[in-house]
């Protein structure tokens, strides 16, 4: 019970640390995909983030603080 115990756990060890120097997410990428697919989405979140900037700072929209009556 205890040598097929151990085994198992190292088999687990194996499989994760072959995972991880391989890297699950790219059997189907090649590196340049991957990177072209992760500064896809950092360009996309970067947008975002101006966005929610701007929403928070009220710039989004155009101010009716004027004297002068625009309609």
């Amino acid at each position: 019970m205890h040598r097929g115990f151990r085994a198992v756990v190292v088999t687990c060890l194996l499989a994760a640390f072959g995972s991880l120097v391989s890297g699950c997410a790219t059997f189907t990428q090649s590196p340049h995909e991957h990177s072209a697919q992760w500064s896809r989405i950092s360009r996309a979140d970067n947008l975002g983030l101006v966005e929610d900037i701007d929403l928070l700072l009220m710039t989004d929209r155009n101010s009716r603080l004027t004297k002068w009556h625009d309609r």
